[in-house]
């Protein structure tokens, strides 16, 4: 992933995330803390652009600030019955709403974090009845698309699912949305636009 500062960050198979400098090419710094592949990675979007959330094949999921050096300031087990497969921050033009983090997990499990909070569970939202391989959120909507083909949207004020899409005949593998669409393609080759 790439912040808004021209920072990138990549994980690798041994759990080891670097960070880089995009216009230069060059590595910037090392992070270790996971134990197995490293399978998620995002941005904590918000004024600082220097947190970076990531998720590994042993369910936890590490928040990092870039600044202070290579060991995570936050560990959370949150997916213990699989891998973390997707994590994303929320960023929220209105300033009374608080940005937040949602995982994504193997386990069939996504969370709600707040992050002013210590990255409390808002939401354990265990709807899904597959592995989870992609999330989107938009607006106030997390969308996660999982093995058996169904999308589920939930609200994530209230955790409520508010509705459930079959989206593909196989894994749902991939998730664009924008605040008039969605875009859903999977395992069967094809891609379904939606509107809202």
């Amino acid at each position: 992933g790439i912040n808004a500062e021209y920072m990138g960050v990549s994980g690798d198979r041994e759990g080891l995330l670097k960070t880089w400098d995009v216009e230069t090419g060059e590595c910037t710094g090392e992070l270790r803390g996971h134990r197995g592949q490293c399978s998620a990675l995002g941005w904590l979007l918000d004024d600082t652009a220097n947190v970076v959330l990531s998720g590994a094949q042993d369910g936890h999921l590490r928040v990092w600030d870039v600044r202070a050096g290579p060991t995570p300031q936050v560990d959370l087990h949150l997916h213990p019955g699989g891998a973390v497969t997707e994590v994303k921050s929320t960023f929220f033009h209105d300033t009374q709403r608080c940005n937040l983090v949602v995982s994504a997990g193997a386990d069939r499990v996504v969370n709600v974090l707040d992050p002013r909070t210590s990255f409390s569970t808002l939401h354990h939202l265990t709807d899904h009845k597959d592995f989870i391989y992609s999330l989107e959120v938009v607006d106030d909507l997390i969308l996660s698309g999982a093995g058996n083909g169904w999308l589920l949207v939930h609200n994530i004020d209230s955790g409520e699912c508010l509705y459930g899409i079959g989206a593909n005949q196989a894994a749902v593998r991939c998730i664009h949305a924008r605040p008039e669409f969605l875009i859903a393609a999977g395992d069967d080759g094809k891609a379904m636009v939606f509107d809202f």
